[in-house]
């Protein structure tokens, strides 16, 4: 069993939360030594690779949640997609008779 993995289902936290910030420290010292690698690190603390590079890269992960978040509010729209379909279905309907 891996020693700093946490139980986070016995803790009654966010399951969603695989590392505490405690953990996270941790592993941005080891990967400063410049003696792991981000495949090492994600082995040693069970979790992925792209997770270890988050973590390490704090600041892209941070522009990351702001790109994301733009990309919410810019979802879709369905009063607008109905409105957009009935004024086509009333174009089309004109050609056809026309």
């Amino acid at each position: 069993m891996n020693i700093y993995k946490t139980k986070l289902t016995d803790l009654g936290v966010d399951r969603r939360v695989k590392l505490d910030n405690e953990t996270k420290d941790y592993i941005r010292e080891l990967y400063a030594t410049g003696n792991w690698s981000y495949k090492t690190l994600a082995e040693e603390f069970d979790v992925s690779k792209s997770l270890i590079r988050w973590i390490i890269k704090e600041e892209a992960y941070a522009d990351f949640l702001i790109k994301h978040k733009e990309r919410l509010k810019n979802k879709f729209d369905k009063d607008k997609h109905n409105e957009y379909m009935r004024n086509y279905r009333k174009q089309k309907k004109e050609l056809i008779l026309n």
